[in-house]
């Protein structure tokens, strides 16, 4: 990552600094939402949604706690919300879903929120 701080390569100084070891950079979590499971087309698939019209919506991290550098995460994603909403040509169909990130003692460590919009079909 090139970020020339101790507390990225040095437990030392990571401890020093408050964290319980080495910490994650935060655009960690944007690494961990492709090994989360599958790939970015598994969900809308599982969720039968028509791909041809499915886009990113947005996607957000809520961090509980640094993620610790060599922890083990478990990942487990569940459908948090489904709307619906006006859109040009038609209604689209807004799907949340939710990531929780746990650790070894299945605390939360992160919680990541993602959007799937399903166009309307033209």
């Amino acid at each position: 990552m090139r970020d020339p701080s101790p507390l990225y390569s040095d437990d030392q100084a990571a401890r020093a600094a408050g964290f319980a070891g080495i910490p994650a950079p935060l655009t960690f979590s944007a690494a961990l939402a492709h090994y989360a499971g599958g790939n970015a087309t598994d969900m809308p698939l599982k969720m039968g949604l028509d791909l041809a019209r499915t886009v990113h919506g947005e996607q957000r991290w809520v961090y509980h706690r640094p993620v610790i550098a060599g922890e083990i995460l478990q990942a487990v994603t569940n459908i948090a919300e489904v709307d619906r909403k006006p859109g040009r040509g038609g209604e689209m169909l807004r799907v949340l879903t939710e990531t929780q990130y746990r650790d070894a003692e299945e605390k939360l460590v992160i919680s990541e929120y993602s959007l799937t919009i399903e166009l309307p079909a033209r």
